[in-house]
Formats: structure tokens, C-alpha cells, sequence
């Protein structure tokens, strides 16, 4: 099965590609085929994007957006509409992952995408093909291909209301037939007996693909009946996957060649030899023919003569899949190391490694590149690299006192993707470590203490903002202290009570109360730190505070006050 990516023209061994005439994207265009409607090839959109958002080419220096591994290896990949589709090597399963972060969202089976369905089957010797919703991964509908033989599905390719199904007689890879499904309503339109399909792509009304029925062919069958148009043996022994664009068909194979065949009658136009082996289908602009070379990749001008060709420096590291975005060309290869060269000239510009071998095709979208390795990591490269967060916390109380809970809250933290952990240490204090946005602490003793946060987004990159706290003892009381006068009061004079001589020894006043009435029932009525009262008659005040004691044989005087302070 075969992935493309938005913006790429693929090549990927085994699998018929076609594409539009007019296959580079440029600004003008790159809206043109964004719906992901009517892709007619198997993963790929007219214009080979394989993705629903045509982007800028990427790069050349690319760094890890995200990585996820899967654990099985991974082949080609497809992304439509915030969605990547990896394909799994030697499985017709697949993983949906979320584009902008590689979270996963469902597995299951991924052959194709048409129409906005992601069509598959359960196993490579299965004879039932599914529609699935690809938000979710539900199986809308299936269908068992009947035949009245043992025969299983080979190959998927939507063709605007139907599914073009390819089966293969069980055990014999010269036997088979290719079926045309409606969407609608499951009916088997047609059918084209004795054909053993390699591989399908569709244009212009016909479907194009490596028949293996007898010696080895290029075969073109219409896509309305099901009739052959044309069959063309093609003396190799074997052959990759065919790419097409406007009227010509370029079709890889084992003999080291390259061949073009007209699409209308299937004329041979031209064969070209190439220096290795080539069973990558080539990419395809208006000014080149990229192609994948055994070992690398070698690059020919529309008049035949070869304008470049790359080497990966290892021995047998063939390259699995190529890309052309603009003047990039993207490409894996089996010594692990991603590659992107200037499409005019061949000049490395970049290279990224990893620690697995790569075999499937990339994918271009969202200013991003897609690719799989053999040891199940999916990577999403961009050369726009992940910013470091903005850490943040604020605490309370403010003043936080000994032994009393203090909240501290990094909510105020800030990334351009996502915070995924917060750590805490408390330097200068007994106190352990805490992770989480919010955390609570209680501080046993007095004094500043260090607090440091350090916050990780979903690509590990971290960064830590340290703050001062400023603990202080648990609260103590006040002293209050009154004075009156004048000093020896008369019955109706006016006193004046002060308490502005109190102090708190951790604080501050904040309120003063007072009780100097008659009434022993009537509590606190007086509010401020300085009052006034007059006596109706002699009375002797009792108090938390002692004023002055009167002289002679007049009444001793005393008063209450209650303070508040600001602990």
C-alpha cells in the first residue's frame, strides 16, 4: 500500500501512482485539490499530496516537531485534514494520529483515502473490503468481494462513486481480477477477469497497473465498463510502480530502466537505463523526472538527459520513497537518515538522522514532514522549532505565615504547544519536591524561601523561573495600652481615651474597640484609637487593661478596649 503527503510526488516500490497533468504546486494552485475529493489514486490526490492542506516547502534545516512510537514498523504515510495515516509494514493495519501533537486517535485498517473515507481490510488474505470513518475509526459499511474462488483483496483506489478493488486467486500471484464497487450502494458494477493486478492508479478515465497474468505488462482498462483499452508487455522481470502525468505513464522496473509510455494508446515514448536498480516510482514536475536509483536518487530534465544524481554514502541503502515540494526534494533511506536535496542541482541541504531504518514514502503538510522508521517511531519534522515555555506561578497568601498552607498555582505558564509537566523544588526549606500545576505546601519555619518551578512541554523542552517567599512567625498578640484624660474626671466631663500607645509586636494595629459604658451587657460600641465619653455617675470599670487609678476619695476609673491587628 502507498502513502503520499501533501505537496510531494511519490515513489514507492510496488505501488501504481498516477498524477494529475501539471503536477508541481505552486501559491496559485495550492488550493486547488485541498478538499482531499476524488483522489485518484490510492493515497494520493490528483496533484500526489495525499494530504487536504498544500503547504510551503519545509526546511532545509528540520528539526523534531513531535515523535511517537508505534512498535511495528512503519511504512507510507497519508495526512488529510489535521489526521496522519501511518501505514504498518507487513499489516493492512494502521494508527490515525493527531497531526499537531501525534497523539493517537484510533487504530485499525488504512488502506486509502476517497472522499473523505479511509477505505481498508482486515488482513492481506481477506476477501472484505470497509468504509471507515476516519475521526473515529468506525466501520461504516463492508463488502465481500465474491468471486467463487478462494481469492483475497490485494489492492484499494478510489474512482469517484466507486472503489476499484484488486483480488488475487489464493496462492498465485498470476491469477486475479479487479472489481469496480459502488460506494452507494455496495453493487458490483463490473468486473475484468484474468488479470493479476501489481499495483492501480487512475487518470483520465482509466486505470493503469503491472499486470502479471502472463509475461509481465502495463495494462489500461476503462473505468466505465470495466474494458480493456490496452495491454503492453513490458520485457522485465519485474516492474515498480507507474507515475503518471498528463499523457505519459513512467513505469519503473527490475532491468534498471525507466520507461514512458503514451497514456492514450500506450506507446512506448522512451527508455531510459539507469546506473542501479529502480523500483521507486519516480516524481514528476514540469521540469524533471525524479526517480529513486537502488543506493540514492538521480534526477533527469524532460529532454532524457540526466541533470543529477545523489549516493547515500552507505552500502545498500536503498531509498524507499521521494518527495518533491518546490525545489525540495524529501527522502528516507535504509542507513536512517532523512534526507532533503535542492531539486536543480542535487546538493544535499540537509540531512536528519535517526536510530532505525526508513522504507515508506514521507508526507508534506502543515509546514511539516512526516515520516516512519522500521522500529515503529512516527517523526513530524518543521523548520519552525519548538519554542521553550514561559514558566509562571503565583502563590497565597502573600505573606504566608509558619505552619499555614500555601497555595502555589503555575497556571499563568505559557507555551506554543503544550505543557505536559510541572516540577517544584523548595530550596531552603524540609520540605520535598511537588509536581503538578497547583501544589500546597506548609512552611515549619520562618524566613525566605526559595521556590523554583521548571515546566516540560510534549517535545521536552524546558525552562524554570525561581521566586523569593517570605515566611513569617505564627501571629502574636497585641499590647494594648490606655491612657484618659483628664486625669481625675468629674461626673459629665468629657474623657478622652487613647490607645495609640499599643503596639503589636508582629504587625500592625488595625482596629480598635471599645466598652466604657454603663451597661455591662452592652459589649464593645466605640470604634478608633482615640474616644471620647462622659460619665452620668461614679463607676468603678473593670478591664483587660488598667488606666490610671483616681486619686483621693473619688471613684477609680477604668476602661476596656478591644484591638484588632492585621494578622
Amino acid at each position: 500500500m502507498t502513502f503520499l503527503d501533501p505537496t510531494r510526488r511519490r515513489l514507492l516500490q510496488y505501488v501504481p501512482v498516477v498524477l494529475g497533468a501539471g503536477s508541481q504546486i505552486d501559491v496559485a494552485q495550492a488550493t486547488e485539490n485541498l478538499s482531499a475529493e476524488g483522489w485518484p489514486m490510492a493515497q494520493h490526490d490528483k496533484k500526489r499530496t495525499s494530504s487536504s492542506d498544500v503547504l510551503e516547502a519545509p526546511g532545509p534545516q528540520l528539526e523534531t516537531e513531535w515523535s511517537r512510537n508505534l512498535g511495528d514498523p512503519i511504512g507510507d504515510i497519508m495526512v488529510v485534514d489535521g489526521t496522519v495515516f501511518a501505514t504498518t509494514l507487513g499489516s493492512t493495519n494502521g494508527l490515525a494520529l493527531n497531526a499537531e501533537t501525534g497523539e493517537g486517535i484510533w487504530s485499525g485498517p488504512i488502506e486509502t483515502y476517497h472522499n473523505g473515507y479511509i477505505y481498508g481490510q482486515n488482513s492481506y488474505y481477506g476477501d472484505t473490503i470497509h468504509q471507515i470513518d476516519p475521526s473515529n475509526g468506525e466501520i461504516r459499511w463492508s463488502k465481500t468481494i465474491e468471486t467463487g474462488n478462494s481469492e483475497y483483496v490485494s489492492r484499494l483506489i478510489g474512482n469517484r462513486d466507486s472503489i476499484i478493488v484488486a483480488v488475487k486467486e489464493d496462492g498465485s500471484q498470476r491469477t486475479g481480477s479487479l472489481h469496480s464497487i459502488s460506494i452507494d450502494d455496495q453493487r458490483q458494477q463490473w468486473v475484468h477477469d484474468r488479470v493479476s493486478v501489481g499495483g492501480m492508479a487512475i487518470a483520465d478515465g482509466s486505470v493503469y497497473f503491472a499486470d502479471y497474468a502472463g509475461p509481465i505488462s502495463l495494462h489500461s482498462i476503462d473505468l466505465n465498463d470495466g474494458t480493456s483499452n490496452w495491454d503492453i508487455e513490458v520485457n522485465s522481470f519485474d516492474v515498480g510502480t507507474p507515475t503518471v502525468q498528463g499523457n505519459t505513464i513512467y513505469l519503473p522496473n527490475s532491468d534498471a530502466d525507466l520507461m514512458a509510455f503514451g497514456a492514450n494508446l500506450g506507446t512506448k515514448k522512451w527508455e531510459f537505463n539507469t546506473p542501479d536498480d529502480n523500483f521507486g516510482s519516480p516524481a514528476v514536475t514540469d521540469e524533471y523526472v525524479v526517480s529513486p536509483l537502488g543506493e540514492g536518487v538521480f534526477c533527469l530534465s524532460k529532454d532524457m538527459g540526466i541533470n543529477w544524481e545523489f549516493q547515500v554514502e552507505e552500502d545498500w541503502a536503498p531509498v524507499g520513497g521521494v518527495a518533491v515540494v518546490r525545489d525540495k526534494v524529501y527522502f528516507g533511506a535504509r542507513d536512517g537518515n532523512f534526507y532533503v536535496l535542492d531539486l536543480h542541482t542535487g546538493e544535499e541541504l540537509n540531512r536528519f538522522e535517526t536510530d532505525s531504518e526508513i522504507v515508506g514514502s514521507p508526507a508534506i503538510a502543515y509546514n511539516k514532514v512526516y515520516f516512519g522508521t522500521e522500529d515503529g517511531t512516527v517523526y513530524a519534522l518543521t523548520d519552525q522549532p519548538n519554542k521553550r515555555p514561559d514558566p509562571d506561578f503565583s502563590y497565597s497568601p502573600r505573606n504566608p505565615r509558619v505552619d499555614t498552607e500555601v497555595t502555589f498555582d503555575a497556571s499563568e505558564s505559557t507555551d506554543d504547544r503544550s505543557i505536559v509537566e510541572y516540577d517544584w523544588t523548595f530550596g531552603n526549606s524540609n520540605l520535598g519536591p511537588g509536581t503538578g500545576e497547583i501544589v500546597s505546601k506548609v512552611f515549619e519555619t520562618p524566613g525566605r524561601k526559595d521556590v523554583e518551578l521548571t515546566v516540560t512541554d510534549d517535545q521536552d523542552a524546558s525552562a524554570t523561573i525561581s521566586k523569593s517567599v517570605d515566611v513569617v512567625r505564627a501571629n502574636q498578640v497585641p499590647e494594648a495600652i490606655i491612657s484618659h484624660s483628664p486625669n481625675e474626671p468629674e461626673v459629665g466631663d468629657s474623657v478622652t481615651f487613647e490607645g495609640t500607645a499599643s503596639s503589636d509586636p508582629d504587625g500592625m494595629i488595625e482596629k480598635y474597640e471599645w466598652d466604657i459604658d454603663q451597661d455591662p451587657n452592652s459589649g464593645y460600641h466605640i470604634d478608633g484609637d482615640v474616644v471620647e465619653y462622659s460619665f452620668e455617675s461614679p463607676v468603678i470599670k473593670t478591664s483587660n487593661c488598667e488606666s490610671p487609678t483616681m486619686t483621693d476619695s473619688k471613684p477609680v476609673l477604668k476602661s476596656k478596649l478591644r484591638w484588632f491587628n492585621s494578622k
